[in-house]
């Protein structure tokens, strides 16, 4: 049976025992490192590779955050950057060498001087990224269809526009998109959309990432592929 595997509910959830818990003083930390899959186009552009990238991520409640380290093993060490959102990350960049499968140590310092720790086990087991077999647009909408990837526990869809932002994501306080849908359709009425954001006309990336949980549900794995596609111009 496929796993449960709704990381956005689960962070819904989790601000809601959160809320419901805040006599609980003592700082927690929750932090994961995963394999992301793509094709990376070679620098003659006469094919396409398949890379790997490690990203972890890390957040807390109870307290903020002042720094995430991270050890891999006995011998690496990471530290994460906080963005905008309060969240720390780490992308190591592309390559076809895969990340070490290890247990990845997170420690989280706060600004009270507390230190925890949290362990997350890394293995080699990645995603091929999808096929994506049709994307379109029509009646200002976007279709897409994708080939199902083995061993993936759910999807996400989202669009990027030209400025590399990304201003749609198909995930809600309901979570992904289940392993069984391969086809999507970005409309005003679907997903989530950056507050505030208009569509105009102009080339988009839409991109479909297949996701595969570990034992926790959190993120193993991921992988992305990714199509462009006129807003504005019906197929």
């Amino acid at each position: 049976m496929k796993k449960f595997f709704m990381w956005g509910l689960g962070l819904f959830l989790l601000t809601a025992f959160v809320s419901c818990n805040d006599d609980d003083t003592t700082p927690v930390g929750y932090g994961d490192a995963y394999i992301v899959s793509k094709y990376v186009v070679n620098e003659d552009k006469s094919d396409s590779i398949l890379e790997y990238e490690l990203y972890m991520y890390a957040y807390g409640y109870y307290g903020t955050l002042s720094s995430v380290e991270v050890t891999a093993g006995l011998y690496e060490s990471y530290t994460l950057t906080k963005n905008s959102s309060g969240t720390y990350t780490y992308e190591s960049g592309f390559s076809t060498e895969l990340p070490y499968a290890t247990t990845y140590t997170f420690q989280y310092t706060f600004d009270t001087n507390e230190i925890i720790t949290t362990t997350d086990d890394l293995t080699e087991d990645v995603l091929e990224p999808t096929v994506i077999t049709s994307c379109v647009y029509a009646d200002n909408e976007i279709d897409v269809d994708w080939e199902a990837v083995s061993n993936a526990d759910a999807y996400e869809v989202s669009l990027t526009n030209s400025e590399g932002d990304v201003v749609f994501r198909s995930t809600t306080s309901s979570g992904y998109l289940s392993s069984s849908v391969t086809s999507y359709s970005i409309s005003s009425s679907s997903g989530t959309w950056t507050s505030g954001y208009s569509m105009e006309d102009g080339t988009y990336t839409v991109s479909v990432v297949a996701l595969m949980a570990d034992s926790r549900y959190y993120f193993q794995a991921e992988s992305i592929a990714s199509a462009k596609v006129v807003w504005g111009e019906d197929n």
